[in-house]
């Protein structure tokens, strides 16, 4: 038995019913709903958290990523729907290293120039570095020192979801996302088409709200009560981390 969740064409067709262009929209119709559609899953997929006034990210746009550090290396392709990073990189489970600290790319460049440090690394940068058309932009994640072995790392990303192109494409978030991703298409329609902010736009804002309180995890900034100095960047001072043997989480003092 099939689940309740929604598909590409089933939210474009709504937004065609709601603008009286039927179920059959084509040619600039068609263009036009599934424009809007567009819009509004992207109203969905980067919403507000009315509660902090911060951007939201949805958990099932978080990601969990392993990447394998390699001998003499130092630049790594990071997976193409990446987005931006939501935790630090953190080594595995007993190795005593404290999570990796983020470093403008330019520092990385400027301290490489100054020492080809080698061991384990401390340090990292997220880089824009090509463009394509059709996916958009990739990254790679540089590391400081050069690693002179094998490392796990392991991080959660937060993702770009790809555009939907098929019409049975279906959407992230499974059957609790269906109502609020449908009123917030039907949101833009409203205010693009009516110009004004009525009921959809206010439902729209209500389901979206309802659904980031159920989203939200339970979560811990320090555990355990272990410390260690950590080795500063050159020119600033020392910081403490708190350790656990299978979480670090880096306070600064």
């Amino acid at each position: 038995m099939a689940q309740s969740v929604l598909n590409w064409s089933e939210a474009y067709l709504k937004v065609s019913e709601f603008l009286g262009l039927g179920s059959s929209p084509s040619g600039t119709n068609l263009t036009k709903v599934e424009d809007i559609t567009f819009r509004g899953l992207r109203r969905f997929y980067y919403p507000m958290d009315q509660t902090n006034k911060q951007s939201y990210v949805w958990s099932f746009l978080k990601k969990y990523y392993s990447l394998s550090t390699i001998t003499d290396s130092w630049k790594y392709a990071l997976p193409s729907d990446f987005s931006e990073m939501i935790t630090k990189p953190s080594f595995g489970a007993g190795t005593g290293y404290a999570p990796l600290r983020q470093r403008d790319p330019q520092q990385m460049i400027e301290e490489r120039v100054a020492s080809e440090s080698t061991g384990y690394p401390k340090y990292y940068a997220i880089v824009p570095v090509t463009y394509d058309n059709e996916v958009g932009t990739f990254y790679e994640f540089w590391v400081y020192p050069t690693p002179s072995s094998v490392h796990q790392l392991r991080f959660f990303y937060k993702i770009d979801p790809l555009k939907q192109e098929n019409i049975t494409d279906f959407f992230p978030g499974g059957v609790k996302s269906v109502e609020a991703i449908l009123e917030n298409c039907l949101a833009v329609a409203e205010q693009q088409e009516d110009d004004v902010v009525g009921l959809h736009t206010q439902l729209a804002m209500m389901l979206t709200q309802e659904l980031i309180v159920t989203d939200k995890k339970p979560t811990t900034d320090k555990i355990g009560n272990l410390y260690g100095r950590v080795e500063p960047w050159p020119g600033q001072r020392n910081d403490y981390f708190t350790a656990t043997d299978a979480n670090i989480y880096e306070s600064e003092r």
